[in-house]
C-alpha cells in the first residue's frame, strides 16, 4: 500500500470466487482482461470494470489494493482521501434532491414523439471525460438502458480507444480535457474518413451561441450545456443514432 499521511477512506469488497495468481495482479486492471481469459463465457462481463475503478479512484487521488488467493477468493480495497470521499457525499446529496434518480427511471418508460426509435440495448457508446463524477452519472444512465460504455480521459486517449473499436456507435465529448481537448480531438477524427458521419455530442461547461458554434465547427453533430440534462442527453443519443 502507498504511503500516505492524508486521512483515507477504505471501502473492502470480499468475494469466494476463483481468486487471482500473484503474477496477474497488475494486468487484470487492464481493458479487457481477466485473470483467466476462458471465464468469460461462464462469468459473463466485459473486463471494464476494474480499469474504470483504478482509473476513478486515481483521479480522486487514491488506489486499489488487491488481496487474492486461488480457489479461495479475493479481497478489493479502494483507498479514497475524506476530502475527496466528502465532496462526493454532497454531489450525490445535492442530485438525490434534485431528482436525478427520478429522471432515470423516467426515462425507461418515456415515449419519444419527435423522432424514430429504435432499440438501445447493445449500442456502443465512447465517453471522453477526465472527471470522475460525470463518468459515473453518464455510465449509470448508459448502462441503465443496457448500453456498452467504453471512456477514456483525454482527447489523445478518446481517438486511440476509437481506432481500436471500430463499432463504437457514438461519442460523447468533453470539451475540457488535459493533454489534448475536445475540440482538437473532434477535429482529429473527423479527419479520418471512416469517421465523417460518426455522431459526436460535445459536452461543454458553457451555453453561449459562440459555444455551440464553436462545437459544430470543431466536428461535432450537437452539444450539450453541463451539468448535463440526463433526460434531454437521451433524448440527443436516441435522436443520432437513428438519425
Amino acid at each position: 500500500m502507498p504511503a500516505t499521511a492524508t486521512p483515507m477512506l477504505a471501502i473492502s469488497v470480499t468475494d469466494t470466487g476463483i481468486g487471482i495468481p500473484e503474477e496477474k495482479y497488475n494486468i487484470i486492471f487492464e481493458e479487457f482482461q481477466q485473470a483467466d481469459g476462458t471465464t468469460n463465457r461462464k462469468y459473463g462481463g466485459t473486463g471494464l470494470g476494474l480499469s474504470i475503478s483504478k482509473t476513478i479512484a486515481e483521479l480522486l487521488g487514491g488506489f486499489i489494493r488487491l488481496e487474492s488467493q486461488e480457489g479461495k477468493g479475493s479481497t478489493f480495497t479502494l483507498f479514497i482521501p475524506l476530502v475527496a470521499f466528502d465532496t462526493m457525499k454532497e454531489i450525490i446529496i445535492s442530485e438525490a434532491a434534485a431528482g436525478t434518480e427520478e429522471e432515470l427511471s423516467d426515462d425507461v418508460n418515456q415515449p419519444e414523439l419527435d423522432h424514430p426509435q429504435g432499440p438501445l440495448e447493445g449500442r456502443k457508446i465512447l465517453i471522453v471525460d477526465d472527471d470522475p463524477r460525470n463518468v459515473f452519472a453518464l455510465t449509470a444512465l448508459l448502462e441503465n438502458h443496457k448500453m456498452d460504455v467504453l471512456f477514456a480521459v483525454d482527447g489523445k486517449d478518446g481517438i486511440k480507444t476509437l481506432l481500436e473499436n471500430p463499432d463504437i456507435d457514438l461519442v460523447l465529448m468533453d470539451i475540457m480535457l488535459p493533454e489534448m481537448d475536445g475540440y482538437e480531438a473532434m477535429r482529429r477524427i473527423r479527419q479520418m474518413p471512416q469517421y465523417q458521419a460518426l455522431p459526436i455530442i460535445a459536452l461543454t461547461a458553457k451555453a453561449m451561441k459562440y459555444d455551440r458554434e464553436k462545437c459544430i465547427n470543431a466536428g461535432a453533430s450537437d452539444y450539450i450545456s453541463k451539468p448535463v440534462n440526463l433526460k434531454q442527453l437521451l433524448s440527443l443519443i436516441k435522436v443520432w443514432l437513428y438519425k
